[in-house]
């Protein structure tokens, strides 16, 4: 059990680590993005199948008043991930640009769907570590066993940090257009159909991003080149453009270590605020227990 225990740990950090560097496919290279993606949801499958027990038991009582609300949730939590899984490697296969070049297709919903659900998959990820953290710490404690007195102060300044990285990270990078652009493509389309027919045509609200430049930010990779998703090469503007069949470019250590640092802040966020409700929680849950 403790080697099962250490297993899941171990696997899940590769998948961690793997995940974070497919948030930007310029990172190594879009053969290494293409490969590496369908590995990572290779080892999200082996993962469901390791805690294969646990779903079977949790399906089978999820309506069950019996069942603690926590688990309930990580149940969510997890089977939402299965989901968004499977359609990042669909629409990766989709519009793949090095491997599966014959079954490509141009089709915007998979090209927009392929940046959105990986942005919220993140926070998934985050909110599914922070309710086993416990567990978590609790396996480290067994290698490294500091005193409380020094754990404590130093867990909560890491927090903070984390949470003013991430936040700051959130606003600065790629995360927060992703995350919006469902919502952008909404409003767009409902002012589109209601103000049809009121405006000369060509003109549209300034306020609003345009159908043509949302297409544009997918086809540049990055809209505005934001922090973190960019190599400093092409930044610069020396770096490798586009070419057909893929994106070439020249590998950077420090843009590899960039996107991890990027990208593993915004999912502490997520991470700390889970642990913190799952704390919550388990207070109340005592407490209705004490006073039954």
């Amino acid at each position: 059990m403790k080697n099962k225990n250490w297993l899941k740990i171990i696997l899940d950090c590769i998948m961690a680590i793997l995940l974070i560097l497919m948030y930007n496919k310029r990172v190594i290279s879009m053969s290494f993005h293409e490969v590496g993606g369908l590995f990572v949801c290779g080892l999200f499958i082996i993962h469901t199948f390791i805690n294969w027990k646990w779903i079977k038991g949790v399906t089978s009582k999820l309506f069950s008043k019996q069942l603690p609300l926590k688990t309930k949730i990580s149940w969510i939590i997890n089977f939402l991930l299965l989901l968004c899984t499977l359609f990042i490697a669909l629409s990766g296969i989709m519009i793949s640009k090095t491997i599966f070049t014959s079954i490509g297709t141009s089709s915007m919903f998979f090209k927009i769907g392929h940046q959105v659900i990986p942005a919220y998959m993140l926070i998934l990820i985050g909110l599914h570590v922070g309710l086993h953290w416990t567990f978590i710490k609790g396996m480290f404690k067994k290698i490294i066993n500091l005193p409380e007195a020094l754990t404590k102060p130093l867990g909560l300044l890491c927090m903070i940090i984390l949470l003013l990285l991430g936040s700051y990270n959130m606003a600065t990078s790629s995360f927060a257009k992703w995350m919006a652009m469902p919502f952008q493509i909404s409003t767009m389309s409902k002012s589109g159909q209601g103000e049809k027919g009121n405006r000369p045509e060509g003109e549209h609200n300034e306020n609003m991003p345009s159908k043509d430049s949302i297409k544009e930010d997918i086809y540049r990779q990055d809209g505005k080149h934001s922090k973190g998703d960019i190599p400093t090469n092409m930044a610069d503007g020396k770096g490798s453009m586009p070419s057909q069949g893929g994106m070439t470019s020249t590998f950077s250590v420090g843009q590899l270590i960039n996107v991890l640092y990027t990208y593993s802040t915004i999912m502490s966020v997520w991470a700390i605020i889970a642990y913190w409700i799952s704390k919550l929680l388990h207070q109340l849950h005592n407490k209705n227990k004490i006073s039954s």
